[in-house]
């Protein structure tokens, strides 16, 4: 995945930041629709 790349320094922390917001923010809505799933 190109946003890791550690050749650009500062942009691949940028974009890593983000992906890692992204991230973060599908598995806390995947764990929320399966908890909706479940009740």
């Amino acid at each position: 995945m190109w946003w890791f790349s550690k050749r650009d320094g500062t942009s691949s922390r940028l974009f890593a930041r983000i992906f890692d917001v992204d991230l973060l923010a599908w598995l806390v809505t995947l764990f929320w629709l399966r908890f909706e799933n479940w009740t």
